[in-house]
């Protein structure tokens, strides 16, 4: 896919210098925006379900000691 983007980008860059009739540049640009635009609501569409963020644990680690978090609230907060 990466090969093909980087095709569309060469030839739309040349396209105007190429000397092909305006019929066909303009068809060539308006099917070229909407592959652009297909594979890049594609890229949008199958990222949404993924996170940037990592699943919470409810274990931490502070001075190289693992408890959880139950465990340190009770030797902090008073019964």
């Amino acid at each position: 896919m990466r090969k093909i983007l980087m095709t569309v980008g060469v030839l739309v860059a040349v396209m105007p210098f190429l000397g092909f009739p305006n019929v066909w540049k303009t068809t060539f640009f308006v099917l070229a925006g909407l592959f652009l635009f297909v594979v890049a609501f594609g890229y949008r569409s199958g990222s949404k379900g993924t996170s940037v963020v990592s699943k919470v644990s409810s274990t931490f680690t502070e001075n190289n000691l693992t408890s959880t978090a139950e465990e340190t609230s009770e030797d902090i907060l008073p019964s």
